[in-house]
Formats: C-alpha cells, structure tokens, sequence
C-alpha cells in the first residue's frame, strides 16, 4: 500500500513538473518573441510612445478597431507577460506563440473576449488575459470643394468632421453658407452646418470612418459667377510692397475668385506710417502675370495662380517719406518760425 502511495506521489510530482515546464517554456517563448517584437516594432521610439490627444474618453462598446490601432495585451500565466501589438494593414494581430488573429471591424469591447478567448483556447489554457487600447490610429480622408487646402488630410476615429475642415484651413468665402457632404461609401450625409455653430443641434458634427469623403460646396453666388470651376493650383500668390507684413512671408495658397483686395487683406492690409497715415495706396494697387501682363488699378481683378500682387507707395509717402505729417508740419512751422525771427531782427534795424 505503501509502494502505491509512493508511487502516486513521484507521478503526481513529475506531472506537476512537467506542467510547470511547459508553462514556463511557453512563457520564455512569448517573452522571447516579445522582446523580438518590440525590437522589430522600435517601441522607444518617441513616435511610438507617444499618444494622440482626444476630446474624452473612448467607449469600448462603439470604438470600432481598425488598422494601426495600437492595442496592449497582458497574458497572466506561469510568468507575467504584456505586448503592445498593433494592427496590421490587413486587420490582423499577430500573437507571438499563439497565432494570428483578425480584430479588425469589431469593437474593442468584442476585441477584448475575442483575443482572450483565442489565447486560453489555443495556447495557454489557465492563463488569465486583458487586453487594452494603447494608441489609436491615423487614417487618410479626402476633404474637396470650397475648402481652402482640398486633398488628403489625416484624422483619427474620434475626430468629428468640423476637426477635419479646421484641417483642411476652413471653408472658403465662396462655400455654401450652410451645407456640407459626407460622401460615405453609397450614402451620402448632409451637414447643417448652421445648426452646430449656433449651438442648436451638436449632433450635427458627426465623427470620421476611414473612407469618407468631405464635400463642402460652393455657394450659389459662386456658381452663377462659375467660380467654383476655377482649378485649384500649386502656383503661389504673392503680395508684396507696402502691406503689413512686409516683403515675407506673404506668400499664399491660390483660391478661385478671390481679387487683389482679399490676398491683401491676408497680407494683413495696407501699411500705416504710425498713427499718422496710409504709406500703401490701395487703389493704385498692380498685378503682374506669369505671361508679363501688367494689369493696373487692379484691387478688385480677379487673382490667377502665380499673380504676383504689388501694393505701391501712397502720395504723401513719396513727398514726405517715413517722417510722418506730424514731423513735416513741424518742420514748416520750425521753418516759418525762423523767417518771422529774421523778419522782425530786419525791422529792428
């Protein structure tokens, strides 16, 4: 009986040793495959350690994972273990040990039972697994129309479609004052625009899917002027001479229908000499074309791309300079004063 008791110890003691072994190997396993992935990932970088600011807490429930989200996992088995894995382009996380799995379209509520259900069934059966959001990632939309830089801008899940116009440098003069499109897949979203910056309905500035398409069209007065069909191009415009922000940095982006007076109200309007006058004369305002067309009295010409806006000298800076009108009538007063000092000395004598 003895013999038999024995006997049962050794076996239970060598079985106890051997789940222990595996355990711990595949544990070894994982953190070997972990170090590996974080060497291959360059999870120290300041790119990666870095977070993207958000307006408030994310719901598991609604957040929907997509990829380049960065996800955390922490398996508690033999030996603790924690992966950041993110999602790759195909929606796919590849767990070191265990297998690949595809998390992409589910929420990160559904991920979190998902993965944990995947790990215990496949490799690790009395191991206990959370999982976390640790990043979430960037995608690319479109943003088109009366926009002031039209293109590819990136955004994040929770970034609502007044973020991406701030993005894109906010409508343009000439876009309809209270209509914008979200182009999303077949549907397409109309946005009262009106009705959020009132304050009436919030629920207007809906969140982004990778995907969509923001339109912001042009308003009627546009179309009636067929504005809204000039092409958008690289070509600069530049607005130099006596304007407020001087000879740099006025350098900007074409936008169709804007005229010489709008680019020189970006370039922060014409120059004042102190408190004492205008030194650009607005009206007097050049235009010179890449085709060396030189259009004159052009404050109010229709602007093309690679224009080059010239704000010319008022009169009374070309006679005065930069002395002022305060500084000339003194001047003539200081000269007059003289002459009448001469005047009464020559009566005296």
């Amino acid at each position: 009986m003895k013999k038999i008791v024995i006997t049962i110890l050794i076996l239970s003691f060598v079985y106890a040793q051997n789940i222990n072994s595996i355990f711990s190997q595949e544990s070894v396993d994982i953190n070997k495959n972990s170090m590996q992935l974080n060497q291959d990932m360059d999870l120290t970088s300041i790119e990666n350690l870095t977070y993207t600011p958000i307006e408030m807490p994310i719901d598991p429930d609604t957040y929907i994972l997509g990829p380049g989200d960065l996800l955390g996992v922490n398996i508690i088995s033999a030996v603790n273990t924690s992966l950041p894995i993110r999602i790759n382009p195909a929606g796919e996380i590849m767990i070191p040990s265990v297998g690949i799995l595809n998390v992409s379209g589910i929420s990160l509520s559904e991920a979190k039972i998902k993965i944990s259900d995947y790990i215990v069934e496949t490799a690790l059966r009395n191991s206990v697994v959370n999982v976390t959001l640790m990043d979430i990632r960037r995608f690319k939309i479109q943003i088109l129309g009366a926009i002031h830089s039209p293109g590819y801008i990136y955004v994040t899940p929770v970034d609502k479609v007044f973020d991406a116009i701030e993005k894109g440098g906010g409508v343009q003069k000439f876009a309809h004052p209270d209509i914008i499109r979200i182009i999303r897949g077949e549907k397409t979203i109309e946005v009262k625009l009106k009705e959020y910056l009132s304050g009436n309905d919030p629920s207007q500035n809906i969140s982004l899917k990778d995907g969509d398409v923001i339109f912001v069209p042009f308003s009627e007065y546009a179309k009636s002027m067929d504005i809204f069909s000039g092409a958008y191009n690289n070509h600069q415009v530049i607005v130099y001479g006596f304007v407020n922000r001087g000879n740099s940095g006025n350098s900007f982006t074409y936008f169709p229908g804007y005229t010489a007076r709008d680019y020189i109200a970006l370039a922060g309007g014409t120059k004042e000499q102190g408190s004492s006058f205008r030194s650009g004369n607005i009206h007097k305002t050049k235009i010179y074309r890449s085709n060396g067309e030189q259009i004159k009295r052009a404050i109010d010409e229709v602007v093309q791309p690679g224009d080059m806006i010239e704000v010319p000298p008022s009169m009374l800076y070309q006679i005065v300079g930069g002395d002022g009108v305060i500084s000339v009538l003194a001047s003539i007063t200081s000269i007059a004063s003289s002459t009448y000092i001469a005047y009464i000395i020559a009566q005296g004598k």
